[in-house]
């Protein structure tokens, strides 16, 4: 058996520079991460986009035909 460790890489002032202010800043945020597991595409050039699009990728080469079915 081979084990394969990823390392997601997010800046470390990801919090100092992205704050969900508001109700509306949250649907926001959540729209972009539900864009990203439809559409499998990263429209988005924060860091922590970019990890969960890298992230979401890495699952579904992994993930067998059954599981992405019930997606």
């Amino acid at each position: 058996m081979i084990l394969i460790h990823y390392y997601f890489i997010v800046d470390d002032n990801l919090d100092e520079r992205f704050d969900i202010a508001d109700e509306m800043a949250l649907s926001a945020f959540t729209d972009k991460f539900i864009e990203i597991l439809e559409t499998g595409k990263c429209l988005y050039d924060e860091p922590v986009y970019r990890a969960f699009h890298d992230f979401w990728m890495r699952i579904t080469l992994m993930s067998s035909e059954r599981w992405q079915r019930t997606l």
